[in-house]
């Protein structure tokens, strides 16, 4: 036979089943123990009572604790509702004030917008217009500067042309300085020159008749003359010999035979007229700087020693002859005023 014992949710179950071979004593020692077991399970079970009411009164104060917290979040919540209500109010008044406005400045802004655009428009119209006025004038321009690039090219030729005129004039100019600078010292020099040499060969001559024949040349074509009628040759010995001591010959560096070379001299002056303004001394040093190089003045190599001579000479007198040429400028600059005064009296 089973038993059933229980009490409450917490209650335990003991089953147990007297069997028939047992004896009273152990029954009733083991409903002792069950009894036992029993009153263990009720006085844990009224415990566990006791600690679940005083833990659940606890949780309900806890609960009310929140209940009233909550009832108070709700009355802030709803005073917040209200308020925020009026804010909102407020806000919506401000915020279609706001609309208005905006709606008004949006206005404002696309009629300035379509000014603008009318504006940028017509900013455009006169770009387009400008832009064809600038290929207009660019096309003109285009024209103009091929025009003067075709004009720079003919200047650029005609330069170098006139370049080349001017190097050729110049070069001309140069083989021209030389023979001038020669010209100078024959126009002022020449005549002064030969009486310096005549009158020192015939102040060595010793024969009276060398003398006299001598004294009697005006110039070295007449001397040439003078000797080339002497057959015998003795004149020619003895002017020659005259030169090697005369003071002249010394004092120019004269070879003896340095006058023989008057043609050579001529020749190189031939047609020749033109003034040179030019101070004899000048020309003098141009002159013996140039013998000095066989390259500078190559057609007087064959009169070098009778130009050497000349050049020594006109040196040394420069300021005579410079002074004696002023003077004959003067007079004929004179002399060609009285003319010139004679044909107006004559007209």
């Amino acid at each position: 036979m089973g038993q059933t014992l229980g009490s409450g949710a917490d209650a335990e179950y003991v089953t147990f089943e007297k069997k028939g071979t047992s004896t009273e004593a152990e029954f009733l020692t083991q409903l002792r123990e069950l009894t036992n077991q029993l009153a263990g399970f009720r006085h844990e079970t009224q415990a566990q009572l006791e600690a679940n009411a005083a833990r659940a009164d606890s949780q309900q104060a806890e609960l009310k604790k929140q209940l009233l917290d909550y009832a108070a979040q709700q009355a802030q919540l709803q005073k917040q509702l209200v308020d925020n209500a009026a804010r909102s109010d407020a806000q919506q008044a401000q915020l279609q004030e706001q609309l208005v406005e905006n709606a008004a400045r949006s206005d404002a802004q696309q009629a300035e917008l379509k000014k603008q655009l009318l504006d940028y428009a017509a900013q455009q119209a006169q770009l387009q217009k400008q832009l064809v006025d600038n290929a207009a004038r660019s096309d003109a321009q285009q024209a103009q500067l091929e025009k003067a690039q075709s004009q720079l090219k003919i200047a650029v030729t005609q330069m170098k042309k006139t370049a080349a005129e001017l190097e050729e004039v110049q070069e001309r100019l140069r083989e021209r300085e030389l023979p001038d600078h020669l010209h100078n010292l024959r126009a002022k020099g020449w005549e002064l020159f030969y009486i310096a040499f005549r009158d020192s060969v015939v102040k060595v001559l010793d024969n009276p008749v060398y003398k006299a024949a001598v004294k009697g040349c005006g110039s070295f074509m007449e001397l040439e003359n003078l000797l080339s009628l002497r057959t015998d040759g003795s004149l020619t010995v003895a002017v020659t010999a005259a030169i090697e001591k005369s003071s002249f010959g010394h004092d120019n560096g004269a070879v003896p035979d340095f006058w023989k070379q008057w043609k050579v001299v001529e020749a190189l002056n031939a047609g020749r007229n033109a003034v040179v303004h030019c101070s004899v001394g000048i020309s003098a040093e141009k002159l013996r700087t140039a013998l000095a190089d066989p390259h500078a003045f190559p057609a007087a190599g064959p009169a070098k020693a009778m130009i050497q001579c000349l050049a020594t000479y006109c040196l040394s007198k420069s300021a005579q002859l410079d002074a004696a040429a002023a003077d004959l400028d003067r007079e004929n600059l004179a002399i060609s005023a009285r003319q010139r005064e004679r044909r107006q009296q004559l007209r």
